[in-house]
């Protein structure tokens, strides 16, 4: 400190500071002194303490920069595959498209180049092949691809009354084949000035027929609309898919050769048979299980008399009486045993006769 003076004191002469300045810088500069003397000392560091640090710092920014450099790598691949499935999508957006756009145009080339050239009718004996094509709406010419069959097959059905059944097929590659189906009269209703005829599902095949042939008359209904071509409707008081059912019933289990069915009382039905069997159904109510009863002694006991008029009572349920209509003197045969399904035959009980 007195070396410092010592020389500040010895610079004075040649200096060109004024003694002013000098002073302040002298004080200064003790100041600056003061301050270093009271400022803490500097600690020790361990250099093994500062290399391991130092190493760790190193392997973090290297362990952050490869994890960067990976989610940076990751990006870019998913990015990237994430363009090429997209693509993909589009390409084969584009394909489908294409192929759509070259199934309309084969279609419609095929349509309009593959014609009919030949059609085969057979199957009826009452419509000649003119008339029933006429009805289909169906010529040579037309596209096979674009006749439309179903519908074709139903005009023909409702145009013509006595076709029972219509089927229209193609025959690959230019060839139409319509095969038919006559109905069949089984059923007439006397309207005082002709006959109604129908089929067993009732369909109307002629609203003015002159004779019923083999039909069975129909009694007690009362028609609200017949239409040939169509299914005939009955009034309330019995309904056309109730007396559908109960037809369909007799020729479930056989039972032929009817004559006359009898609807004028709903709740005593009776069918004649053979113009000389009359069975009472009574209501239409279990009308299968009675008849399975009636064709029982059909089989069993009638069959054997094939002469006198007779009557089955199958009112009653789970049995079935037969007598002789001209003598009432005979008591009446019952079945007591309910028919197998399997077979037709039924063990009879026949009380007198």
């Amino acid at each position: 400190m007195e070396r410092n003076n010592q020389q500040d004191i010895h610079g004075i002469k040649n200096s060109r500071f004024s003694p002013e300045e000098r002073a302040r810088m002298s004080r200064d500069n003790e100041q600056y002194r003061e301050a270093a003397r009271n400022e803490r000392p500097v600690k020790k560091t361990n250099k093994k303490t500062v290399s391991a640090s130092n190493e760790k710092s190193r392997k973090a920014g290297k362990a952050s920069q490869s994890n960067t450099a990976c989610s940076r790598n990751d990006r870019v691949k998913n990015s990237s595959e994430n363009r090429k499935k997209q693509k993909k999508r589009q390409n084969n957006l584009i394909i489908a498209m294409l192929l759509i756009v070259a199934l309309a145009l084969l279609g419609a080339f095929a349509s309009f180049s593959m014609t009919v050239n030949g059609i085969e009718v057979s199957g009826s004996e009452r419509y000649s092949d003119k008339t029933v094509l006429e009805a289909a709406g169906l010529d040579k010419g037309d596209s096979m691809l674009l006749v439309n069959l179903g519908a074709m097959e139903y005009k023909i059905e409702s145009t013509l009354p006595y076709i029972e059944n219509a089927v229209i097929k193609r025959s690959w590659p230019d060839k139409i084949v319509v095969t038919l189906e006559d109905a069949v009269a089984s059923l007439a209703i006397d309207t005082g000035d002709g006959y109604i005829l129908m089929n067993n599902s009732c369909k109307v095949l002629d609203t003015d027929a002159i004779v019923i042939n083999n039909s069975a008359l129909v009694k007690g209904v009362s028609v609200v609309e017949a239409t040939e071509g169509k299914t005939v409707v009955f009034s309330d008081d019995v309904s056309t898919e109730n007396f559908v059912k109960l037809c369909s019933a007799f020729a479930e289990h056989g039972i032929e050769s009817i004559s006359e069915y009898d609807l004028t009382s709903v709740s005593n039905i009776s069918v004649i048979l053979d113009h000389r069997i009359e069975v009472s159904l009574g209501t239409l109510a279990g009308a299968p299980d009675k008849l399975a009863f009636c064709k029982a002694v059909i089989d069993e006991t009638i069959a054997s008399d094939k002469k006198h008029p007779m009557i089955i009572d199958v009112t009653a349920d789970g049995k079935a009486y037969a007598r002789r209509k001209d003598d009432n003197s005979v008591s009446f045969g019952e079945v007591t045993t309910q028919p197998s399904q399997e077979t037709t035959e039924a063990e009879t009980a026949v009380i007198a006769g």
